[in-house]
């Protein structure tokens, strides 16, 4: 269109027209345009829009719809509404046609809906065209106009609906608040805004702009159901934020607090508002704020998710954090961080005095596999010459008691280099162990240090191998010389024997000693039930259910015939199927 043809077009169209300059400001101004707008009268030319309606709200819409006719060459018309505030708010569509001159970039028309004008044609294109669902109702709900919009949402076409009435056709929505508001709203006059849900059929949540008058009401009803999912999803969001026990908090790309949540404003010692706008560096100082910001940036500059441990000063003194950096997005463009920080402070200091335990333990560890063990082995050897040299019987009794005694501190310090093993988790992973070859070597070194005790195996070993590692050795030495430390008899009888089937094996180890109760039948596994002073080790027994536990198998405690007591630990076996070699 030429910016003559538009000036004609605007001084005698029946609608109320101007013509707008590449700035979007109003060129000329046609009669019906200037009576429509009273604000503008006499102040049209150079006047932008807002001026010309004397409206805020709501203008955006059409000056949006302006600039992209204006400013893109690929929009040749754009549709808008805006309500007028006059003595009765009034709705006007607006129509933008771009125009090819030197002083005019658009046409802008402005039709009152609000009057249904059905019988202009002109108005009845343009309310087929707009881009929301529009419908005008009488006095009686008879409908009156039925945009294409609002047939494609419902499916009921606009010949089959103008001229009934608006609850006949949707009798489910008799009795609905969209009719509670509807009725209000006709009665009282005045315009009003709000959103509703439509129960089925229709199963959505729709806003209405409704705008009645003394012949009936002109709604825009627009589906909605997207933005109130995302503004549901965005309040939950917001309430887990805000009641999280974690600092979370969000920034831009320069480091600025755009969101923090009450436990930011805790650990800081500010209020939220005292966060908001500024940056780490303004918080918590130059150095502790640049190190935070270098995390920011790594994860800003590699646009990825980062995890470090950080420490941050606070007035009760510092806190240590396991915080998480990750990059967000507005409109396609990086934004910024979400930084959410958890408290540790309490898991490092205890970890701190895990890992110094665990030293402790490791250096008492070496002391007893090397410096005692071999220290008492000297000592024993001392001792078998010592007993050469010693004539009276008085003498041999003090040797043969002070060996006794050694050869206790040597078993003393391989029990517990095992039972450390097993608490400084340096045991190796499962995997295949014979279990007849592990027997018969800790029978063999029971028989070497207990001469007077009668040992022996029962029936034939299984073949195959069990689920366990190399401390399996010291589940059994443990229990076989439990079985003879702890017999009242004579002569200490100890008896092996083990069955298989294809998913374990079972050892049982019996004794004809004293036997247990039944009431400490559990005890007797218990780390604190024997004491160090006795002739046991007092921790053999709980090494034995720990080893055990961690092979996945089971230990207890059954009567001997006709006395004693019977060990039994069951094991799972090792399949080549299985594949097992796992920690």
């Amino acid at each position: 269109m030429s910016e003559t043809a538009a000036r004609t077009l605007a001084e005698h169209v029946g609608l109320a027209a101007a013509v707008l300059d590449a700035d979007g400001r109003i060129a000329f101004a046609n009669a019906a345009f200037e009576e429509r707008f009273p604000a503008s009268e006499g102040a049209t030319v150079e006047a932008t829009l807002a001026d010309a309606t004397n409206e805020t709200a709501g203008v955006d819409r059409v000056t949006d719809a302006i600039t992209r006719v204006v400013e893109d060459d690929a929009v040749d018309e754009a549709d808008a509404e805006l309500t007028v505030t006059t003595d009765t708010p009034r709705v006007y569509h607006f129509r933008v046609v771009a125009v090819d001159g030197e002083d005019a970039a658009a046409v802008l028309e402005a039709c009152n809906v609000t009057e249904r004008l059905e019988s202009t044609p002109r108005v009845g294109t343009i309310l087929g065209r707009i881009a929301e669902s529009f419908y005008a109702v009488d006095d009686e709900w008879r409908v009156t106009y039925w945009n294409d919009k609002m047939a494609d949402r419902t499916g009921v076409p606009a010949d089959e609906i103008i001229g009934e009435v608006a609850w006949d056709v949707f009798a489910d929505l008799e009795g609905s608040e969209l009719q509670a508001r509807y009725e209000a709203a006709m009665a009282s006059g005045e315009s009003t805004t709000f959103r509703t849900y439509l129960p089925e059929p229709f199963d959505y949540w729709v806003e209405a702009r409704v705008y009645p008058d003394e012949n009936g009401m002109s709604v825009f009803s627009q589906d909605v159901t997207e933005e109130v999912e995302r503004e549901r999803e965005l309040e939950r969001y917001e309430t887990i934020v805000e009641n999280a026990n974690d600092a979370v908090m969000i920034k831009d790309c320069e480091g600025r607090y755009r969101l923090a949540n009450d436990a930011v404003a805790e650990y800081t010692g500010r209020d939220t508002e005292a966060i908001l706008g500024r940056t780490d560096e303004e918080l918590f100082g130059a150095e502790v704020g640049e190190r935070i910001r270098e995390r920011e940036r790594t994860a800003l500059e590699e646009e990825r998710r980062i995890t470090y441990e950080e420490r941050v000063p606070t007035d009760d003194g510092q806190v240590v954090f396991e915080t998480t950096r990750i990059p967000f997005y507005e409109g396609g463009e990086l934004a910024g961080t979400i930084g959410i920080c958890r408290d540790v402070t309490e898991q490092v200091a205890y970890e701190s005095r895990l890992e110094a335990r665990s030293e402790q333990l490791e250096l008492l560890n070496r002391i007893l596999r090397h410096d005692i063990r071999n220290d008492m082995t000297v000592v024993l050897a001392v001792l078998d010459l010592l007993s050469e040299h010693v004539a009276d019987e008085e003498g041999a009794d003090l040797v043969e008691e002070v060996g006794e005694r050694a050869q206790h501190v040597v078993d003393l310090t391989a029990t517990l280099r095992d039972l450390m093993t097993v608490v400084l988790d340096e045991t190796e992973h499962l995997q295949p162990v014979p279990i007849a070859g592990v027997l018969e070597d800790e029978l063999a070194d029971v028989d070497a240090a207990f001469p007077r005790a009668i040992t022996r195996i029962e029936g034939d070993l299984p073949d195959g191998a069990v689920r366990a590692n190399e401390m399996l050795h010291s589940v059994f030495r443990n229990l076989l010389k439990n079985a003879v430390q702890h017999n009242d008899q004579d002569l200490p009888e100890v008896v092996v024997s083990a069955t298989a089937t294809d998913d374990a094996v079972t050892v049982r180890v019996a004794d004809n000693g004293p036997g247990i109760p039944d009431d400490r039948k559990r005890k007797v596994f218990g780390r604190d039930e024997k004491g160090l002073e006795s002739s046991g080790t007092g921790v053999g027994l709980f090494l034995v259910d720990r080893l055990v536990d961690e092979f996945e198998g089971s230990v207890r405690v059954e009567d001997n015939d006709p006395s004693g007591a019977v060990f039994v630990v069951e094991l799972p076996r090792w399949r080549p199927d299985t594949g097992f070699d796992a920690p």
